[in-house]
């Protein structure tokens, strides 16, 4: 999942609009897979 830091460091970047995240982005660094599989 995407840090805080850097979501906020995109924020700040971008401040007229949110940041675009591809699935890859948001989900990378999480293995847990009870976090993702309630969403399916």
């Amino acid at each position: 999942m995407i840090e805080i830091n850097t979501f906020k460091t995109l924020v700040d970047e971008q401040e007229e609009r949110l940041p675009l995240l591809t699935l890859d982005e948001f989900f990378e660094g999480n293995t847990v897979e009870d976090s993702i599989a309630p969403n399916e």
